[in-house]
């Protein structure tokens, strides 16, 4: 038998924050950034990891305080996590042995902090906890066994599949056939209040229709990280208990899969569809809009941290690009480069590129090398979300391109997957910096990267950009040459490339 890890109750907790020991204790809370800005416990700092740093925690050469983004909270961690007791929380796990260390975010930040020697322990229950009703119904449940005869005998056919862990880890791993349903923060108040139908936040087309058409026929089987045992009392906090509890009262035989994916997958990897690069794209291709074909339109219910790329793309007539995307950042212009997060951890493709400015469109991926004094960072913290207000730090990242190029320095812009945030960004700059219309800077960054894919409403506000600088499109009257020259699908004005490029 795996040692149990060692954990303390939500009895033990509350004494130690009614009593004032709670000065001398320090929370950890390891759920998505959204669930963490709807509720959270008292003085705990959030521990989101993006799926993109999750192989290097495993390796365990990621440090835990540069996967904290807030600086306070960051200086709170490296002061107190040696003195002080240490419990980190999730959000339903119960009884837990050392075995899942190796696959839960928890067990992975847990092992770390008790292997550098803190007095760190796991709270019981997790965020869904509640002392005071500990004799609440259990919550429906099947088993990880009872799952994988369902998969192997055929039954799964009549299963529906519900991932409700954040998107990045879906992208990463998942169990065959399951509907990722992720909800940003925005709106689990309305899944709270009961009014937002969960059609509605799977953004995936097909996957709406197959969940609409089989919800009410088939058996509905929900999964998150590592739930175990589990109350009615955690539905009224918990993603996955929500999403139960809605399903349960609109007549669906819906379960929830105990012991979560982590169990699942230890124990039936041959049912989980694994892609070992976390970055890398999903399989949906972007809606084409208003002739710019890679925009994606970002509903009220698109993840805020999905940037998909597309496994192809097109150009605006219709005519295919090979999907051959580069291994490396793209430059645009001298000094000026695009990339995705695994660009900016990767300290080789840096030096290769001369890459001493980094800026950093997200709101959680931390800045890796931020405390070697190597690198200056800006950090721009917005999801790809239609909420979003992005235009705002248009002239801030504009100035610091600027002084990275006025240098000589190269400057690496990218978001998570380098097709969205980063781009608008690197649009904005084309369109300031060198006259072009929002068609032409788009043209000309889709040349360099032909997967770029920004969507619908970050557009919208480049148009607005545009109509403020009052653009448009340059006009050249020379011949076009094939080497020389690209022209646009909106006009046909000619651009001579090594003029822009050598800008």
């Amino acid at each position: 038998m795996a040692a149990a890890m060692p954990c303390k109750s939500a009895e033990w907790l509350q004494e130690e924050l009614e009593s004032g020991g709670g000065r001398s204790l320090l929370l950890l809370d390891c759920r998505p950034h959204e669930l963490f800005e709807s509720s959270h416990i008292e003085t705990a700092i959030n521990l989101a990891i993006p799926g993109l740093m999750l192989r290097r925690l495993k390796k365990g050469n990621l440090p835990i305080r540069s996967i904290i983004p807030n600086h306070e909270d960051k200086e709170r961690f490296v002061k107190r996590c040696k003195a002080d007791t240490v419990l980190l929380y999730d959000e339903a796990t119960a009884d837990w042995q050392d075995s899942g260390a190796a696959t839960s975010v928890l067990g992975l930040l847990l092992q770390k902090l008790r292997d550098d020697g803190c007095k760190a322990y796991y709270l019981k229950g997790g965020w869904g906890s509640s002392p005071r009703a500990p004799m609440a119904a259990a919550m429906p449940c099947k088993s990880a066994e009872w799952l994988q005869e369902e998969l192997e005998s055929g039954g799964g056919r009549s299963l529906l599949l519900l991932d409700c862990r954040p998107h990045e880890l879906f992208e990463s791993s998942h169990i065959e056939t399951a509907i990722n349903l992720a909800i940003p923060g925005l709106m689990l108040r309305r899944l709270k209040k009961g009014n937002l139908p969960i059609r509605s936040i799977i953004p995936n087309h097909e996957d709406k229709e197959r969940f609409v058409k089989r919800c009410k026929a088939d058996t509905v089987l929900l999964y998150d990280e590592a739930t175990a045992d589990w109350q009615d009392s955690g539905a009224a906090t918990s993603v996955l208990g929500l999403l139960l509890q809605k399903l349960r009262d609109d007549g669906c035989k819906a379960y929830y899969l105990k012991g979560g994916f982590n169990k699942f997958q230890t124990e039936y990897s041959e049912h989980c569809e694994t892609n070992l690069d976390s970055s890398s794209p999903s399989n949906s291709p972007p809606a084409s809009v208003l002739g710019l074909g890679g925009l994606r339109i970002s509903s009220d219910c698109s993840d805020g941290e999905s940037d998909r790329e597309p496994s192809s793309a097109t150009e605006s007539d219709g005519s295919p690009i090979p999907n051959n995307q580069p291994a490396f950042p793209v430059q645009i212009l001298p000094y000026l480069y695009l990339g995705c997060a695994k660009d900016s951890t990767n300290l080789d493709v840096l030096g290769k590129y001369g890459i001493k400015y980094i800026l950093n469109v997200t709101p959680n991926l931390p800045n890796m090398f931020e405390h070697d004094g190597e690198f200056k960072y800006k950090q721009i913290p917005i999801s790809d979300h239609w909420s979003q207000n992005l235009s705002q730090f248009f002239p801030e990242a504009i100035a610091f391109i600027d002084e990275a190029r006025s240098k000589k320095c190269g400057i690496l812009v990218h978001c998570l997957a380098g097709i969205s945030r980063s781009v608008t960004v690197t649009v904005a700059y084309l369109m300031q910096k060198l006259n072009l219309s929002l068609n032409d800077a788009y043209d000309f960054v889709k040349r360099k990267k032909s997967n770029i894919s920004p969507n619908f409403n970050f557009m919208g506000q480049l148009l607005d950009f545009e109509r403020t600088l009052g653009l448009n499109s340059p006009c050249d009257n020379r011949s076009p040459s094939e080497q020389l020259y690209f022209t646009t699908p909106t006009n046909h004005n000619l651009f001579q490339l090594n003029t822009l490029e050598s800008t």
